[in-house]
């Protein structure tokens, strides 16, 4: 997909947003937002993340292990 620029995060879910963006989720928590080679990271969750969902408004929503949904 591409490289973020600093510390390394594992990928352990990821959507399709539509017109070849992605959204995923990283063990760290944050989620990131992918457009061609690139993405942007946001804190979001205390732990890492299990689900990334993305609805037909593409709002997206995220489960993790600290038990809330975003």
């Amino acid at each position: 997909m591409g490289k973020v620029s600093g510390t390394w995060d594992p990928m352990l879910c990821i959507a399709h947003v539509g017109e070849g963006k992605y959204v995923s989720g990283g063990s760290t928590g944050a989620v990131y937002l992918w457009s061609g080679n690139s993405a942007k990271g946001l804190a979001a969750h205390k732990s890492k993340l299990q689900t990334v969902f993305v609805d037909s408004k593409k709002r997206i929503f995220t489960g993790g292990d600290d038990g809330s949904i975003i």
